[in-house]
């Protein structure tokens, strides 16, 4: 294993031949807490910003997330709001399995 400070390209990759080299990095964080875990499921529109901005790397407009927690009718302009990969349409089986009612196409 090939410790790294950050910042500087450690000896043992120094010494690679030339071309295309494949390193694969191993994730030394702790798994999350039960608790920890499910922190997105309070309710709490700011803990789910916090785990889609970490989790996604995405910034939603909290009122956007707040429209969703209270189960409020989604439309495409709502969706387009929280994220651009994806439709409406797109999420219709997505919203059936979770059986989220307020939604139209």
């Amino acid at each position: 294993m090939i410790h790294w400070n950050g910042n500087d390209i450690p000896k043992e990759l120094r010494e690679l031949p030339a071309g295309t080299t494949v390193i694969e990095a191993v994730d030394t964080a702790p798994a999350l807490t039960a608790e920890e875990d499910l922190a997105i499921l309070t309710g709490d529109p700011e803990n789910y910003r916090t785990y889609a901005a970490d989790y996604f790397g995405a910034t939603i407009p909290v009122d956007a997330v707040v429209h969703v927690l209270v189960g409020k009718k989604l439309d495409a302009q709502l969706v387009e709001r929280i994220t651009t990969d994806r439709t409406l349409a797109d999420l219709r089986n997505d919203l059936a399995e979770i059986a989220y009612r307020a939604f139209t196409l």
